[in-house]
């Protein structure tokens, strides 16, 4: 009798313990996302068109799955079993370091060195970022880029054993071994930081307050603009971050790390980015835009100069120092980078900021802006067997604009090879030559090395046939290019 006893509280435990998650959902509400989770979407039994979904089981078990009760706080309680146990990170997102630090997964091939750029991509990414600097000095802009380095670029005596690092350059000695020769500004943030403290969080992927100041001491400088000296402020610490590492690994934790607290307040306020009027919000208001805000529009009074700057999420804790220095600012997310926002003369600084991981982004998708018209010098020859073809389609970001993307064969064309989009004057149109950007579209199609993607009156295309013209042995030579009109 008392083993049946035992085996009945046994099996309603069991059962008990299987309720929770789902009757909790009830009682206790859904479970949130956590760090930058994406949940499945509400299943719906009907849909648009009226018909049933047929996935609709699937859809509601993904839905449960992803909103059960207490979901978080049981990922965080294995999470924490596996990193003491067996010293295994339970996300595929995070690597567990030395000391108690962490690492993005997505740096690991970078520190490697695997899956680097190939030579066409990296001559490509420098070639662009001069067609930009020569787009914004034309119009009176000065141009600075930046990398921030990953974190175990700079503190690679934390990373744990995670295979073994192949012998040729990283992305980043690759792209900085050209810069100079395409007369690039660049702020070298990685020289910087390297004679420096710990300026990254333990748990974390990005760079702490100190770290953002000096970004900004490093960026001004190639800006020559005058900024406030925030990285000798000044300051204490206190514990008021919880690292995005350490949110993917443990959602629930409520571990906090240190991060330096400036006795200096920034003295920017907000602009509404559609209106641009005064948003009555600085920095410390409760309604400050989040700092992974798409756009965000600044303002400065007493502060000198106008700034547009490109970032992504390293730009969270460096844009208030860069917006505390600028008269007018604004800190765009968006790719592709909109280099033609610099036609209204609003601005006379550009930065653009990239965290390291991801500069082959720049290999995988053009700006926008006008492709500029050229002047070749020395005779073009026919190409031989080489040959491109490439897509118009009308542009969604350039009014009056097409875009040319297309792909051509690499087998004996240069590295460093300019692309350019010639039209001869056929019919009412003059003769011009446009140069492309060596780089795609961010389409599927262009996941190629030998791509270009250039922004083309749309009168011209409609008025005169095109070839391409690249560079063999460093001569120049014209290939034919199928065209396809979308």
């Amino acid at each position: 009798m008392k083993r049946k006893t035992a085996y009945g509280i046994f099996i309603a435990a069991f059962f008990i313990l299987c309720l929770i998650p789902s009757a909790g959902m009830l009682l206790f509400g859904e479970s949130e996302a956590a760090a930058n989770e994406i949940l499945s979407p509400r299943p719906v039994i009907f849909q648009e068109d009226g018909s049933f979904n047929q996935n609709f089981t699937d859809d509601l078990t993904s839905y449960i799955a992803d909103r059960f009760a207490f979901r978080q706080e049981f990922i965080t309680a294995y999470a924490k079993i596996q990193a003491a146990l067996f010293k295994e990170s339970s996300s595929g997102d995070v690597v567990l370091g030395k000391d108690g630090w962490l690492f993005y997964q997505d740096t690991v091939d970078d520190y490697l060195h695997h899956n680097a750029l190939s030579g066409r991509q990296i001559q490509g990414i420098a070639r662009t970022l001069s067609m930009m600097q020569q787009y914004a000095e034309e119009r009176g802009v000065r141009f600075v880029f930046t990398v921030a380095p990953n974190k175990n670029s700079l503190y690679p005596e934390y990373m744990p054993d995670v295979g073994d690092v192949f012998s040729g350059e990283k992305n980043l000695d690759m792209l900085e071994d050209v810069l100079d020769d395409y007369g690039i500004r660049y702020a070298d943030l990685r020289e910087a930081f390297e004679d420096q403290p710990v300026l990254y969080y333990r748990e974390d992927s990005h760079w702490n307050s100190r770290g953002a100041a000096l970004g900004l001491a490093c960026i001004t400088e190639q800006l020559d603009a005058e900024a406030y000296p925030w990285f000798d402020e000044p300051y204490r610490m206190e514990e008021n971050h919880k690292g995005d590492l350490y949110e993917m690994l443990y959602p629930a934790g409520k571990e906090l790390e240190e991060n330096a607290v400036f006795d200096r307040k920034f003295g920017f306020s907000y602009l509404d980015s559609r209106t641009g009027e005064a948003m009555n919000a600085d920095y410390y208001s409760e309604d400050a835009p989040a700092d992974d805000s798409i756009r965000i529009d600044t303002f400065r009074e007493g502060a000198a100069g106008s700034l547009l700057m490109f970032r992504d999420s390293f730009g969270n804790a460096l844009y208030p120092f860069m917006a505390d220095t600028f008269e007018n600012a604004t800190f765009s997310r968006l790719m592709p980078y909109r280099m033609d926002w610099l036609d209204g003369g609003t601005y006379d600084n550009l930065v653009v900021e990239i965290v390291e991981r991801n500069l082959k982004n720049l290999a995988l998708q053009a700006p926008v802006m006008p492709a500029p018209i050229v002047s070749l010098n020395g005779d073009v020859t026919d190409g031989g067997d080489a040959s491109a073809s490439a897509e118009i389609s009308v542009s969604g970001d350039l009014a009056g604009y097409c875009m040319v993307s297309g792909i051509y064969d690499p087998a004996g064309i240069d590295e460093d090879t300019g692309i350019y989009i010639s039209f001869e004057g056929n019919g009412s149109g003059a003769a011009a030559v446009y140069e492309a950007f060596p780089v795609g579209n961010g389409t599927s199609r262009q996941q190629t090395d030998a791509c270009f993607t250039a922004y083309i009156p749309e009168e011209v295309l409609n008025e005169s046939e095109f070839s391409v013209i690249l560079s063999k042995n460093g001569t120049l030579c014209r290939v034919s290019c199928e065209q396809i009109r979308k």
